[in-house]
């Protein structure tokens, strides 16, 4: 391990590293048959990455997210931030029923994150 020589002995850098947050749209099989297999097989994987996308949504403070796009078409499904509150809803209903208490927690820190962000916007509404 190399000694840095402008770094004192036994001194923790006190940098933070800024995390960079990305979002990745999920692309779905464009026929309906196949994307009901796929949605069946993939469900588990498919919520916790919209988890994320409305996360990463919420720390960018974006009004709407792009989730779903479909193969071989321009199409895209876009939700809104309004939509939001009731599709964290469901992603825990569901993780709860699969006993996914990874993705129903991090569900929850959304959730709270979301409602606490919608207080401030109420507030900053309201003040004039």
């Amino acid at each position: 391990m190399k000694k840095n020589p402008n770094r004192k002995s036994g001194s923790k850098s006190k940098a933070k590293s800024k995390i960079k947050y990305t979002y990745e749209v999920i692309e779905l099989p464009s026929s309906n048959t196949e994307m009901e297999k796929y949605l069946d097989i993939h469900r588990k994987e498919i919520n916790s990455r919209v988890l994320y996308n409305i996360e990463y949504a919420i720390k960018m403070r974006m009004a709407v997210v792009e989730v779903f796009s479909f193969k071989d078409s321009n199409f895209v499904v876009m939700m809104n931030r309004k939509d939001f509150k009731e599709n964290i809803q469901n992603i825990i209903e569901f993780s709860l029923k699969t006993q996914d208490y990874e993705v129903c927690n991090q569900a929850k820190k959304v959730m709270q994150i979301l409602d606490r962000m919608s207080i401030y916007f109420t507030y900053k509404k309201t003040k004039k």
